[in-house]
C-alpha cells in the first residue's frame, strides 16, 4: 500500500485513525502489501522499523511507516473481506506523511498504538 498523492507538508502530527489488521488468533499482524507482519497485542505501542522511502506512482517521496485511514470508511475500502482480517481503530504520532489512497484521506506514521476492542478511551503514554 502506498500513498496515491502526498501532501506536500503533513495536515497531522498526532491523532486517532482506522487501520486493516489480520486476525492471527488474540493477536494481530500488520498488512504490506498483502505479507503479514508479526503479530502484535492490542493496548500497546507499535514502532515502524526501517527508515528507508516509498516512490509512489507519481514519483512523489515519503518515509516509511504503518499506512492508516482517518475514516473507518476509508479502511474499510482497503478491507479485503477475508475472513482473517479486521479494522480496528489506531493513535497515531510521529507522522511521516498525509495524503490520498483510493480516494480517502490516509496517514503514514512511524508510531501506533491498537486501543483494545470495544475501547473508548485514549492510550496511555508509554
Amino acid at each position: 500500500m502506498c500513498l496515491d498523492t502526498v501532501d506536500k507538508k503533513p495536515t497531522v502530527t498526532e491523532g486517532e485513525g482506522w487501520k486493516v489488521f489480520s486476525l492471527c488468533g488474540d493477536k494481530y499482524e500488520t498488512i504490506l502489501m498483502r505479507f503479514r507482519g508479526k503479530p502484535h497485542s492490542d493496548a500497546t505501542w507499535l514502532s515502524a522499523s526501517g527508515m528507508g522511502f516509498i516512490h509512489n506512482t507519481l514519483d512523489e517521496k515519503y518515509r516509511k511507516g504503518f499506512h492508516l485511514f482517518r475514516t473507518r470508511a476509508g479502511a474499510r475500502h482497503f478491507f479485503c473481506a477475508h475472513s482473517n482480517e479486521c479494522v480496528l481503530r489506531v493513535s497515531f504520532r510521529q507522522v511521516t506523511a498525509t495524503g490520498k489512497q483510493w480516494g480517502h484521506d490516509a496517514i503514514v506514521a512511524r508510531e501506533i498504538y491498537i486501543h483494545p476492542k470495544g475501547s473508548k478511551s485514549a492510550p496511555v503514554e508509554r
